[in-house]
C-alpha cells in the first residue's frame, strides 16, 4: 500500500455471509473483501464462529486498515451501517475498563480495529453506501466476497486468525471456549452455554430420553402434547448447542 504514494485512501468493503457454506467441522465460513479504489490492489479472506452479516464486514475493514500506512485519511466506504456504528461505539469505549469491552459483539474485532486507528494515527473516516445501487467498486467488492466464502471453504488457510493479529495489540486476554475465541457478549454466551448443557443433560434422564431420538433430533409428534413451556424450556437451548 505504502507504493501507492499518497496519504489519503479510498477503500470499498464488503462481507458475505451464506448458510450453507458449512465446513467439515459443520462452523458456516463467511468471506471478507477489500479494494482501493482506481487500483488492481484488493485482498480477500474468510473468518468462522459466532456469524452475522456484519462480522465479516468487520473483518474486511480491519484487514484493509493492517495496510494503511501510518498518518494515512483512510476513506472506508461499506453497504453495512451495523458495522459503521459498531465501530463508532467502540471509538468512544477506547481506554474504558474491559467490562464493557465485552457486552459488545465482535468485540475482538471493534478493538483490533480501533487499536490500529490509534497506533497507526489514522483519520478513519466510514462512508455508508447503498448495496446494489451500481457503484462499479461497491459491486466488484460485493461478488469477491461470495465467492471468497466458496474458496475458505475449499482452503482454511484463507481463514484469519483472530489471535494471531492481537499478537500486537495492547489486549491482554481472550475469553475462550473449547479453544474457540468468544468474539460475542460474554454474559449471554456463557448464560447459553449453561442452558444448553442443562437442557442436554435432561433431555438424556430415564424419564424423558424416549422423546429424544437419533442424537438429539426432537418427536415433535410426542413433545407437543407436553405444555407449551415445557418446550420453549427445552427445544430453544438444545438449538443452541447444535450450531
Amino acid at each position: 500500500m505504502t507504493k501507492l504514494h499518497t496519504n489519503e485512501l479510498h477503500i470499498y468493503t464488503d462481507g458475505s455471509l451464506n448458510l450453507n457454506s458449512v465446513d467439515g467441522y459443520n462452523q458456516i465460513i463467511m468471506g471478507a473483501v477489500w479494494i482501493v479504489k482506481n487500483t488492481e490492489i484488493d485482498f480477500t479472506c474468510g473468518i468462522t464462529y459466532f456469524p452475522s452479516s456484519t462480522r465479516p464486514e468487520l473483518l474486511a475493514i480491519l484487514t484493509a486498515l493492517l495496510t494503511v500506512p501510518i498518518n494515512n485519511n483512510t476513506h472506508i466506504y461499506t453497504d453495512s451501517q451495523s458495522a459503521i456504528d459498531s465501530i463508532n461505539n467502540m471509538l468512544q469505549l477506547k481506554g474504558i475498563i474491559e467490562r464493557k469491552l465485552f457486552k459488545q459483539n465482535n468485540y475482538i474485532l471493534l478493538y483490533a480495529i480501533v487499536d490500529l486507528v490509534y497506533i497507526k494515527k489514522i483519520n478513519l473516516i466510514l462512508h455508508k453506501v447503498k448495496g446494489h445501487s451500481g457503484c462499479i467498486w461497491n459491486d466488484k467488492a460485493d461478488k469477491l466476497a461470495k465467492k471468497e466464502s466458496e474458496l475458505a471453504l475449499e482452503n482454511e488457510d484463507r481463514i484469519v486468525d483472530l489471535e494471531l493479529i492481537l499478537n500486537n495489540s495492547n489486549f491482554e486476554f481472550i475469553p475462550k471456549w473449547s479453544g474457540v475465541c468468544i468474539d460475542r457478549q460474554i454474559r449471554k454466551f456463557c448464560a447459553q452455554i449453561s442452558d444448553a448443557i442443562y437442557e442436554a443433560n435432561w433431555s438424556c434422564n430415564k424419564y424423558w430420553s424416549d422423546i429424544f431420538i437419533d442424537q438429539h433430533k426432537i418427536d415433535w409428534m410426542h413433545i407437543g402434547k407436553q405444555p407449551k413451556e415445557l418446550i420453549i424450556s427445552t427445544a430453544i437451548p438444545l438449538k443452541l448447542m447444535m450450531n
